[in-house]
């Protein structure tokens, strides 16, 4: 008698529990993206039938952008995107003259208005159809500038362009002075610069012939970006004009580099000269580096997590993506290995692009720029 009364109620608990399992499975809303006037800004408004298209993930790839998931009872609404970064991130929003080099503006790139990759990048795809919207739409604020860096001149990493922590800075300007809209929804602050101080820092060591002193000077210039880095950030969280005009709240999205061990990229600017046994030990500490960057970046999304009052703070891995795809190209999609679609040599590009992961030697197809959006968004949709 007993042993039926217990059994009733677990099956009663495990009828009600199914639903709330699979509302994380929800697909998210979507929509159109449309141009604004000239400038960085664009709105995204509602529109129905066009989704993300679903990917194969493996079971450890899915395990790290799950943690700890809680019951929802709704999903957050957005309202703006703001985005800081480089390559991966630029838009190619307008820009000054002085900037323009930032934008590839040859072939084949201006055929995607100077993008670094054949169509729009992963932020673009989370603004138009990946972020939940609130009744007005939701504003893409692009600030990234392609081969950009996290502060200029800092510990022997620079660029001609305006920095993370410039950008950063440009916002708020921005903000004080009325030229961004003050949403009454969230406000989505996404992150994703680091690949070329990582890739700076370790060409410098490789200089000095990855000599100890050249290596310790390498890691101690991780750290001071990513301490400059998160200054830039938490800038933004204080800021008392974010917390009297972006009522909504902030949320911060902190993106990890990629595996740069497997960039191609990476392995040409290994020195030919080189043995075998150096070229491992140079690839090896470019690892190294990019492994002590993301672990030093996801312990500052967790403290910003922490500090952050009114909202969230999230890492993605986007390194672990990486190895997924490296793992199993054809989970995904990819058929081509490493192989990049533009060919700078003869200038041709290939007509299959989805089969790629690069469109070049380092920035990655648009296709996989949408990959990222989708796990992206879902690690957003369930904080």
């Amino acid at each position: 008698m007993h042993l039926s009364l217990v059994t009733l109620v677990l099956a009663l608990v495990a009828a009600s529990a199914a639903p709330a399992l699979a509302s994380h499975e929800s697909t998210p809303h979507s929509a159109t993206l449309t141009k604004r006037a000239p400038g960085f800004q664009r709105r995204v408004r509602r529109s129905a039938g066009i989704g993300l298209e679903a990917r194969a993930e493996t079971l450890d790839e899915r395990a790290l952008v799950i943690p700890n998931v809680k019951k929802r009872t709704s999903a957050k609404t957005y309202s703006a995107l703001v985005a800081i970064g480089a390559s991966y991130t630029d838009n190619a929003h307008s820009r000054a003259s002085k900037y323009a080099g930032s934008l590839r503006d040859y072939h084949p790139y201006s055929k995607w208005e100077g993008r670094y990759s054949n169509g729009k990048v992963a932020v673009e795809y989370m603004a138009e159809a990946g972020l939940k919207k609130a009744s007005g739409g939701l504003e893409l604020l692009d600030y990234a500038y392609g081969g950009s860096v996290i502060e200029n001149q800092l510990s022997g990493t620079g660029a001609s362009w305006p920095a993370a922590k410039d950008q950063a800075a440009a916002f708020l300007s921005d903000l004080k002075a009325g030229k961004v809209s003050t949403p009454s929804s969230r406000t989505l602050v996404y992150a994703n610069s680091g690949i070329n101080v990582v890739t700076q820092l370790w060409n410098n060591a490789l200089g000095q012939g990855l000599t100890s002193s050249a290596m310790a000077k390498a890691k101690a210039g991780i750290t001071a970006n990513t301490e400059a880095y998160a200054a830039a950030l938490r800038s933004i969280n204080t800021s008392s004009d974010v917390k009297k005009k972006l009522k909504g709240g902030v949320d911060f999205l902190v993106v990890g580099i990629p595996a740069l061990e497997i960039v191609p990229m990476v392995g040409w600017q290994v020195p030919s000269s080189y043995s075998s046994d150096k070229r491992a030990r140079a690839l090896a500490f470019v690892k190294t580096l990019t492994e002590q960057f993301n672990d030093e970046l996801r312990a500052f999304a967790a403290a910003l997590k922490t500090e952050n009052k009114n909202g969230s703070a999230m890492f993605y891995d986007l390194a672990s993506l990486w190895y997924s795809i490296d793992a199993s190209p054809k989970a995904y999609g990819i058929t081509k290995g490493t192989s990049t679609c533009y060919n700078s040599t003869t200038g041709g590009v290939c007509t299959d692009p989805s089969s790629y992961l690069y469109f070049d030697t380092l920035h990655p197809v648009t296709s996989v720029h949408k990959l990222m959006a989708e796990k992206m968004t879902l690690l957003v949709s369930r904080q």
